[in-house]
């Protein structure tokens, strides 16, 4: 507790936002295939959410460039401004008053590009005010708070989603808007003064990402971290077609577990195992070097989820999901600090834009594994995940180990 209050007030009021944002945001976000699935259709929902993921992924590059070159509170106030109108007419357009399905897609799809064209900032303001002794214990801060979001956000919205949508929407601009006031009104600027403010221009947003992807010790990490990303994203895709098709359906306690519920409770374990054990893994592997951490976090939240796709059974789909989590807990804060050693100190909102780049690649590759595991199995998904743990770990150490291009 007395690390946490001797972090910069600009860090505690991040990690607020963060906590406030995100909890209200998972209420919705999981729920949102849902509803364009029941006023729609599935092809239509599945071009919608395309275009959210596409117009989410520009708008963080765009964000990006704005706060290397406007500052981070002006992407800010500008991405956090369009989520509060988003929120607001989401939450008009199912109210009492009407249901308008196509004008609440365009209010989300605001409300979503708003927040995307804010992280870069927020990234950029952790990594402005940390240093390289108290990074690391930031973003443990930040993936700890992130799983708490999740957890109760999922639950809130679970309950309320769908007898009490305009309720929840209102409960999503709150938290929106008490984001906006903590974060325009009390944040500082944290851009370094020594760093000019300048126009922003397309031509000029083009120029600076080229300019990051000539970085190869940052194109390096890039690939690295999308094999990353494929397996922490393996709930989603292979493991949860794995175990609705799979796992034998037992009794337990009276009640009914299959497929789906076992997923559910493989994510809250995931969850609930983050929340109790991170700091104590942290006390543990404190005196590691970061790559030790990568290396051997890496290896076992790989391992943990190769196990689970060789197993059918309640309680070894336990186990290991327990053992990919302590990987992912030693793995993320670690990643993230290696991250933010990679960057350019003087265009961090533009090289957190060009990671944004990360989780559509890695969501389109985990598609492809679902796909080819209808003709080749489990088995093919488990060399998959071999193959991408050992990349991922060969990659992060070459760039880790690679001369910096602009120190």
């Amino acid at each position: 507790m007395k690390e946490i209050m001797n972090l910069d007030r600009n860090i505690k009021l991040r990690l607020l936002v963060l906590l406030i944002t995100e909890l209200t945001g998972y209420a919705i976000a999981g729920n949102l295939v849902v509803y364009y699935i029941h006023y729609f259709d599935k092809f239509t929902a599945g071009i919608l959410l395309m275009i959210a993921s596409i117009s989410n992924f520009l708008s963080s590059l765009y964000g990006g460039h704005f706060s290397d070159e406007k500052g981070r509170k002006s992407a800010i106030k500008l991405g956090l401004t369009l989520a509060v109108f988003g929120d607001l007419f989401a939450a008009v357009f199912n109210s009492p008053f009407g249901n308008f399905p196509r004008l609440t897609f365009l209010m989300f799809l605001l409300g979503g590009v708003g927040f995307n064209f804010a992280m870069p900032a927020f990234e950029a303001v952790i990594i402005d005010i940390t240093t390289l002794k108290n990074r690391e214990f930031v973003y443990s801060l930040v993936y700890w708070i992130q799983n708490i979001s999740i957890t109760l956000g999922a639950a809130i919205g679970a309950w309320l989603f769908r007898d009490y949508l305009f309720q929840l929407l209102l409960i999503v601009l709150l938290g929106t808007i008490v984001g906006w006031i903590l974060s325009v009104v009390y944040m500082d600027e944290t851009k370094p003064i020594s760093e000019k403010f300048s126009n922003v221009r397309i031509l000029d947003v083009i120029k600076g990402y080229k300019e990051v992807l000539k970085d190869r010790r940052y194109v390096t990490f890039i690939i690295g971290a999308v094999c990353s990303t494929i397996i922490f994203i393996q709930p989603d895709y292979s493991l949860a077609t794995h175990l609705v098709q799979d796992f034998k359906t037992i009794s337990f306690l009276g009640i009914e577990i299959y497929g789906q519920r076992m997923l559910s409770i493989v994510v809250m374990v995931n969850a609930v195992s983050i929340v109790l054990l991170v700091f104590l893994l942290k006390q543990i592997t404190k005196n590691w070097t970061i790559l030790k951490r990568y290396v051997f976090g890496a290896f076992f939240h790989g391992l943990g989820f190769m196990l689970v796709m060789l197993s059918d059974k309640m309680l070894p789909i336990v186990i290991f999901s327990v053992v990919f989590t302590i990987g992912e807990m030693i793995n993320i804060p670690a990643a993230q600090s290696i991250r933010a050693q990679l960057m350019n100190p003087k265009k961090i909102g533009t090289y957190s834009g060009v990671f944004s780049a990360v989780i559509p690649i890695a969501q389109l590759i985990a598609s492809m594994i679902v796909s080819e595991s209808a003709f080749f199995g489990n088995i093919s998904v488990v060399i998959f995940l071999l193959i991408f743990t050992l990349s991922r770990c060969f990659l992060t150490i070459k760039a880790v180990k690679m001369p910096s291009s602009h120190l």
